[in-house]
């Protein structure tokens, strides 16, 4: 879906651009707290640390975002991910447990996180954002979009 361009659209309500900034956080959350538990669960040095590099990458993106919803009047007392987050988190530890294919297996949880992310932030870019919220969304959405073709990358032994 192409995002709208600010004259196409009028503004989304204050309210809305909040709803939207804690969806994002919320999935941004997520896949910082699946990063560091993949990282956790890697045998793979390098893996691991890819994992580790990208926990912290989402840490900063979750800043931004916290940041943005300052901006927007909204300073949030507490911010999590989401129930399905944790589920994913489940489904890595299930993962793990199986010695055939777990490097595979984990690498390919990861992607499909990152594609989780990117549809959440694709439908956010929809709606008729203030130029500031877009912009930090379309970089979010290149971040997560350039590293899920990383690890498709790695799962096609690239």
């Amino acid at each position: 879906m192409q995002p709208l361009s600010a004259s196409q659209s009028p503004k989304i309500p204050e309210t809305a651009v909040v709803a939207t900034l804690r969806e994002l956080l919320a999935t941004c959350r997520d896949a910082e707290r699946g990063y560091q538990h993949a990282a956790e669960l890697a045998d793979d040095a390098s893996i691991k640390e890819l994992f580790a590099r990208r926990h912290v990458v989402r840490q900063e993106l979750a800043l931004a975002l916290k940041d943005a919803l300052y901006r927007h009047g909204k300073l949030i007392e507490t911010d999590h991910g989401t129930v399905l987050g944790t589920i994913h988190r489940g489904v890595l530890d299930a993962m793990a447990r199986v010695r055939d294919g777990r490097l595979h297996a984990l690498v390919s949880e990861c992607e499909r996180g990152e594609r989780v992310a990117i549809a959440v932030y694709q439908d956010a870019l929809s709606k008729a954002l203030p130029e500031d919220v877009r912009l930090l969304v379309e970089d979010h959405l290149a971040t997560f979009t350039h590293d899920r073709d990383e690890l498709r990358d790695l799962l096609a032994g690239r």
